[in-house]
């Protein structure tokens, strides 16, 4: 990877918590896992000769914790602490945050890509329910085809490849986020 690549990614508030989990498994691989997060962060600043914007540090804190856990799928508050963060970096404890639909889909995609193949308990099922129906949305045919989250996704499914493309990294071949 591009160290200064690595460096611009890391202290830009709009990386991803996916690219951010890249660069630190690609630079300490399964050892990253056995860090605290301070050691962690402390590391990536010291070897990328930068300093760590906090928004990417709450990212990368959130998919860890999706990747090390299965608390995403299973505790309402990590869902919306997770989903909170991974868009915009702030986990939303000081005030009760109330989920975006976009929020929703993105922590879904990127939270998938990280640790595939977790079905939701009927308590975060219930939280995902009314966090949609609190937004305005029925069903799930009429989130499928709502033109607003449809632009957002893209939006976002757009910068992620334009980051990963920052690493040298063929986007190519990522799921789609529907």
């Amino acid at each position: 990877m591009d160290r200064s690549a690595v460096a611009d990614l890391l202290s830009d508030d709009n990386t991803f918590g996916t690219v951010a989990h890249i660069i630190a498994f690609s630079t300490y691989g399964e050892d990253m896992y056995k860090m605290d997060i301070l050691e962690l962060f402390h590391n990536l600043e010291d070897d990328y000769k930068t300093q760590l914007s906090q928004d990417v540090c709450q990212k990368l804190q959130a998919i860890l914790l999706a990747t090390s856990t299965d608390a995403f799928f299973q505790d309402p508050e990590a869902f919306r602490a997770i989903s909170n963060t991974l868009i915009e970096g702030d986990p939303g404890f000081m005030i009760f945050d109330e989920l975006t639909v976009p929020e929703i889909l993105w922590a879904n995609y990127e939270v998938s890509l990280n640790h595939p193949g977790t079905d939701f308990t009927p308590a975060v099922q219930a939280l995902i329910d009314r966090e949609l129906r609190e937004e305005g949305v029925d069903s799930e045919e009429e989130l499928e085809e709502s033109p607003y989250y449809d632009r957002a996704i893209a939006r976002l499914r757009t910068d992620f490849k334009g980051q990963l493309r920052k690493l040298d990294l063929d986007p190519q071949h990522l799921p789609s986020a529907a």
